[in-house]
């Protein structure tokens, strides 16, 4: 077992005060939905200590798509909190119309401008270990071993089981 911590985030600092917090790609009994399923989420924080209303934000897995998927501009978030966006292929208010890969990618957050606010870059996940900043909003990932779905990210350094090295000759 090793401890990993990766930074793997792109972040560019201007007007939209909310970042990617952290992920969970395999939720398997961490948190449900409003539907009561265990779904994946990406996490948003606000650093701000101001209200921010989303307004041509949005969510996507592919760099040639960056507008795959419009936040609603009548959702907001508070002050220094957090909203979990789920990512199951629903398409409605807080679901989005793509699912994250177990196996790794990057998800971005962009303007309508097509400029990159946020990304994250993640490897293979794991059931129920979670992807993401510590402190909040912070540049520094790593993963999770209890994931802190809209709540502060707790201590970081989760155990995660890598896959056997491989050699050739």
């Amino acid at each position: 077992i090793i401890i990993l911590t990766l930074t793997a985030i792109t972040r560019v600092s201007g007007q939209v005060p909310v970042l990617i917090n952290e992920i969970l790609v395999c939720n398997s009994s961490v948190v449900m939905d409003e539907t009561a399923n265990f779904v994946e989420y990406i996490e948003l924080y606000n650093t701000s200590s101001a209200w921010y209303n989303f307004k041509g934000i949005y969510l996507s897995d592919d760099k040639d798509n960056l507008k795959k998927w419009k936040i609603l501009e009548n959702i907001g978030i508070g002050p220094k909190s957090f909203l979990l966006i789920w990512c199951d292929k629903k398409n409605n208010t807080t679901h989005t119309n793509f699912r994250m890969n177990p196996e790794g990618e990057t998800i971005y957050l962009t303007d309508s401008a097509f400029k990159i606010i946020d990304s994250v870059k993640f490897k293979k996940q794991y059931v129920n270990i979670s992807y993401g900043c510590y402190p909040d909003g912070t540049s520094a990932y790593t993963y999770f071993a209890k994931p802190t779905p809209n709540k502060t990210n707790g201590i970081a350094g989760a155990s995660v089981q890598l896959e056997k090295a491989k050699f050739s000759i």
